[in-house]
């Protein structure tokens, strides 16, 4: 990886933990060492995303003792089943995605094929994907674009979302992971409604930086 992507792999790790955690909104060395033994380990920005929510779904079923905390550290065990999990569906892959020119025509093919079969139900996001495309086609593409397109991509889906997926997503979230904070019940259930949202209807992401 370059330097630029080795700091948005920083960025998106430290960004997406913090939200999952709160206070304190800030990470210790030995955290920051932990996001650097993942880079050097060549785990997928996407991969250590995985884990981390497994980690912190793991975390909150457990009972809440008062000043209790997740630290990154506490995710290692997970983000390394996760890669375990992730190299085990590569076997047999003849073809890896290994640099920026890989990266970006995969997630632009992705990108395209969505949109040719794009479902009804979430017909509502052609027009970000067709935006997200014409970036990506770009001889060089705007990373900040394309983060923001995925902004745009996960606000439609949780504007969008059915009654249905927003009361399964705070049922899991109260019952499962006994969230008392309301403050962050609700972005829980946010990251739920998204991820399933996600996986029914197989929506890829757009930006290079999560494969």
């Amino acid at each position: 990886m370059s330097e630029k992507e080795k700091e948005q792999y920083f960025r998106l790790i430290s960004r997406r933990f913090l939200r999952l955690r709160g206070a304190p909104f800030f990470l210790s060395s030995k955290e920051l060492d932990q996001i650097e033994n993942w880079f050097q380990t060549g785990i997928p920005l996407r991969v250590v995303l995985e884990g981390i929510q497994f980690a912190y779904e793991d975390f909150r079923k457990k009972p809440v003792r008062r000043g209790r905390k997740l630290y990154l550290v506490f995710c290692n065990a997970m983000v390394l089943k996760s890669f375990k999990q992730y190299k085990d569906r590569k076997v047999g892959l003849k073809q890896k995605v290994d640099n920026e020119d890989d990266k970006k025509e995969k997630v632009k093919i992705e990108a395209k094929e969505f949109l040719e079969k794009i479902p009804d139900d979430v017909a509502y996001l052609k027009a970000a994907f067709l935006e997200a495309v014409q970036e990506l086609s770009r001889e060089k593409f705007n990373e900040d674009k394309l983060e923001h397109h995925e902004e745009k991509i996960e606000a439609l889906l949780l504007m969008n979302a059915p009654q249905e997926e927003k009361d399964k997503a705070a049922e899991y979230a109260r019952r499962e992971l006994k969230i008392l904070d309301a403050g962050e019940l609700g972005r829980v259930i946010n990251l739920k409604i998204i991820k399933s949202m996600r996986d029914k209807y197989r929506i890829p992401y757009v930006s290079p930086y999560y494969y």
